[in-house]
């Protein structure tokens, strides 16, 4: 963090990040809360969710011009001009305000939303320029961190302003639009204030080149589709930036929704109709969020830590499972609180992901995809909330329908990332018994065949492999263990390859096969656990497997297993055992059996340089 920290435009861009969240979100609780003091229940709801859909449209309908303009042109040249058009906006706002139009005031929440779309895609695709590739998925952290920070205080501090004005003015239950409107338009002075203070950061950003300063923007593409079409092409490119989209697509429009409907939730079935315990849950919720996005930012030291994603889905799931059959208040809000924690584990991994894959000169364009995308996702779940309220459906029912709507993507998102989990649930577990440092993590390709070396010490050598590995790994198992009944079934669905002594033809065919295939394979060249501490002799047969093989071998080095119960030789030892992973640099992939034991070796030699150095920082390595 502190290195972070040393960045030049680390601080400004940050407080621009808070800034703009601030007045958004203040300007939205000012009408959403004046809206819940004059209406019931299902009015709520299609009024709230009209409300909603207005700031979501503008990143519907603008997000090809949104992601050519941060492309096009500097993203801090973008961000000045779209903060500086908060100005005359906020001052509008405040003006409607004082003269008691509500309406207008309604509709300003649509150009409001266009400013924030316009400056969504320079802002997020901002973050991979400022702390390049090195702290992509902290620096998100941070940036969700501090949004939720900035959401939470503009729920607080308006809500809490709301509340006392209309009290100090005798209106606590008044019905009346215009005289309440008119007893808050002091407040519309802060958003004046904090538009003008967010004008002032963008003057202190880093002013780097643009993206893709030769493309052009042709209207007639925008109306005909053809920039849709592109813009979306784009995410496809690799699969894993659409599938990111997708999942934080889903949980957005999911919370549109509880946050349009539980106000009239409450009001129906807990009778409990206090301004400040609507918003207050949510509010809790936020804070689940800062707390989760912090922890994820914290796993997530060594690479992008995707297994925190199923994780996240499942906590979220169950969460919503539970919300409608609970009426205490307390229960509630720790409840709130939970889900809001696995949402920010949630969020953090699938923004650094698409960051992470997306080329520079396409990042502004990806980044206006991905708010197309969830925007299209945010309305569509609206509109049905909208229907809802219109036809008077019991908000239970639509509480109901949330939680089988994430069911359906938790059960997607386990079936093909168990292999994250497991590494994820492996750290977890292993992080009780054992401090794990990892070296050079580096070293490790982002893609392409590798064929992982090294020796073998420990009965837990995979699982230590495997947490410090950003990929999924293929082992190489003794076919008498992999043939167990009550077991076969989890190696076959980590794809484990069985080799058998004296019969290892068709487990070279499958190593070599995973290799060309662009899989990560580890093997144990010595065939079996250390008895002495040393290394044993390397067999051969890992030569036959690289053969033809369009891959690297990289060696590694496992350091302090030797004398754990889970080894050969049980010394005794107080306390966390520390574990060190140590990964050399590639290997040509036909080098001899005698030339990766070398390498091996001058591994070992490495440790005390090593030790004496932070952790390698492989941030921009991801897992799978």
């Amino acid at each position: 963090m502190m290195k972070m920290m040393k960045i030049k435009g680390f601080w400004p861009y940050l407080m621009l990040v808070f800034f703009n969240t601030f007045i958004d979100l203040g300007h939205k609780i000012l009408i959403q809360d004046s809206l819940y003091q004059t209406t019931n229940g299902s009015t709520y709801t299609l009024l709230s969710s009209i409300i909603n859909a207005f700031i979501l449209l503008p990143y519907i309908l603008l997000f090809t011009p949104s992601g050519f303009i941060a492309d096009r042109f500097p993203k801090a040249g973008v961000l000045k001009i779209t903060a500086a058009a908060a100005i005359p906006l906020t001052l509008i706002i405040t003006w409607c305000y004082f003269k008691g139009y509500f309406l207008g005031a309604f509709l300003m929440t649509l150009l409001l939303a266009t400013q924030s779309a316009l400056n969504s895609p320079a802002k997020y695709g901002y973050i991979k320029e400022l702390f390049g590739q090195e702290y992509l998925a902290q620096a998100n952290a941070l940036v969700q961190t501090l949004t939720i920070i900035a959401i939470l205080s503009a729920t607080v501090v308006f809500t809490s302003l709301f509340s006392w004005s209309l009290k100090a003015a005798g209106l606590e239950h008044s019905m009346d639009r215009v005289e309440i409107v008119r007893t808050f338009a002091p407040i519309g002075f802060l958003l004046i204030l904090f538009s003008i203070f967010e004008t002032v950061m963008t003057f202190r950003l880093v002013k780097n080149s643009a993206a893709d300063p030769s493309s052009r923007y042709n209207p007639v593409h925008y109306f005909s589709g053809t920039y849709l079409k592109s813009y979306l092409g784009i995410t496809r490119r690799p699969a894993i930036i659409l599938g990111c989209i997708i999942g934080l697509s889903i949980f957005w429009a999911i919370n549109q929704v509880l946050l349009a409907s539980y106000g009239a939730y409450i009001k129906e079935h807990i009778g409990n109709t206090s301004i400040m315990f609507a918003q207050g849950s949510m509010a809790v919720a936020g804070i689940g969020i800062l707390m989760g996005a912090l922890y994820a930012g914290t796993v997530s030291r060594y690479f992008i830590e995707s297994g925190l994603i199923p994780a996240a889905a499942l906590g979220i799931t169950v969460g919503l499972y539970l919300l409608p059959y609970l009426s205490s208040p307390i229960a509630i809000i720790l409840l709130f609180l939970i889900y809001g924690f696995f949402g920010g584990m949630l969020i953090v991994p699938l923004n650094a992901l698409i960051q992470h894959y997306a080329p520079r000169q396409e990042s502004g364009k990806i980044q206006s995809a991905n708010n197309f995308v969830q925007n299209c996702f945010m309305l569509g779940f609206l509109l049905l909330g909208m229907l809802s309220g219109a036809c008077h459906i019991d908000s239970k029912i639509l509480l109901n329908s949330l939680f089988y709507i994430a069911l359906f993507g938790t059960v997607y998102t386990l079936i093909t990332s168990a292999h994250a989990l497991l590494r994820y649930s492996l750290s977890i577990l292993l992080r009780r018994w054992y401090r794990i440092r990892i070296f050079q993590a580096q070293m490790l390709p982002e893609k392409g065949g590798v064929l992982l070396l090294g020796n073998h010490v420990s009965f837990i050598d995979w699982a230590i492999l495997q947490i410090a590995c950003s990929r999924p790994i293929r082992f190489v198992m003794d076919k008498s263990i992999y043939e167990k009944w009550y077991i076969k079934w989890l190696f076959q669905l980590f794809k484990v390859i069985p080799i058998a002594p004296g019969d290892s033809h068709e487990a070279l065919c499958k190593i070599n096969h995973a290799l060309n295939a662009g899989e990560v394979v580890a093997l144990f060249p010595e065939g079996q656990l250390t008895r002495t501490g040393r290394m044993n002799r390397f067999h051969s047969g890992f030569e036959r497997a690289a053969m033809n093989a369009d891959a690297v071998i990289i060696p590694f080095y496992l350091h302090g297993l030797w004398g754990s119960k889970l080894s050969r030789a049980k010394l005794s030892s107080k306390g966390k055992r520390q574990i060190s992973v140590i990964f050399g640099s590639a290997m040509d992939i036909l080098s001899k059996t005698t030339e990766v034991k070398q390498k091996v070796h001058q591994l070992i030699t490495q440790i005390p340089q090593l030790s004496e150095q932070d952790y390698s920082n492989p941030n921009a390595l991801v897992s799978n």
